[in-house]
């Protein structure tokens, strides 16, 4: 049989290649554990638990990968066969992993999320031990929920300053804006007989005072084929940014949000 690959081109073709597979399979490539992470469980993968995963906890998604096909990803990304035992050394932050505030035992290197799992560790490990009034909090990730969800200390990474033409920073200014003029109060008495309750609420009357005619005309018309060239995107943007956390959010308050009666859902 060929081999993969014969040359250092052709290695870093198929690594390439093999990267955007994963990508296809919503997988992610942390180089630092040298496996897959589940972008959408949030949890790493040991290679040979990736094609277990894919049929069974994202059966019926569409995404899937032989065997075969398994087998050769992990040749050519050097996957290790299962999951590393983490540190107790602060290590960068693995891309796809929740991070967490845990606590961080007085006693020996353990982390806890929570103070009850804390006082059950003190209880099991520490007998005898008074259990502090307060304990180091520190950024934590754990590499699954079952056998690996030991945690282990990370260094998460400032973010950079944000692009001001990008859509969520656009968003975000908009957002501010829109908060601080609503705190601010109305700079002119109204007249009940020309401004109905529904113009008093959303307070478009008190940002249109005083504006041109013209302009407020030009402000409501269609833009044209040449202006706001983003507008699309960033319309987009504000969509993805009010809809993305309906997956997590409980079904009670879905129900509550989507009428006043949950009874009636």
């Amino acid at each position: 049989h060929a081999p993969f690959f014969t040359t250092s081109s052709d290695i870093v073709l198929s690594k390439v290649k093999a990267l955007d597979r994963i990508n296809d399979l919503g997988l992610a490539y942390a180089e630092s554990i040298q496996s897959l992470i589940c972008l959408p469980c949030k949890i790493a993968v040991a290679s040979s638990n990736i094609h277990g995963h894919l049929h069974h906890t994202h059966k019926g998604s569409g995404i899937h990968a032989t065997k075969a096909e398994v087998a050769l990803l992990t040749a050519t990304l050097d996957l290790l066969p299962s999951l590393p035992q983490p540190t107790k050394e602060s290590i960068p932050a693995i891309p796809g992993l929740e991070v967490f505030k845990v606590l961080q035992c007085t006693i020996c290197e353990g982390f806890y999320k929570s103070v009850q799992s804390m006082a059950f560790h003190y209880h099991k490990s520490h007998p005898g031990q008074s259990i502090p009034k307060s304990f180091s909090i520190v950024n934590g990730q754990r590499l699954d929920n079952g056998f690996h969800a030991t945690w282990f200390p990370v260094i998460v990474p400032e973010e950079p300053s944000p692009d001001p033409s990008s859509p969520s920073h656009i968003i975000a200014q908009l957002r501010t804006a829109q908060k601080n003029h609503n705190q601010q109060p109305l700079g002119h008495s109204l007249d009940p007989r020309r401004v109905n309750p529904w113009l008093q609420s959303n307070n478009w009357l008190d940002f249109l005072k005083d504006r041109d005619l013209s302009a407020l005309i030009d402000y409501a018309s269609l833009p044209k084929a040449n202006e706001f060239p983003r507008l699309a995107e960033y319309v987009q943007a504000l969509f993805l940014a009010s809809s993305d956390l309906l997956d997590h959010t409980p079904e009670l308050t879905l129900q509550r949000i989507n009428t006043s009666d949950p009874a009636k859902t």
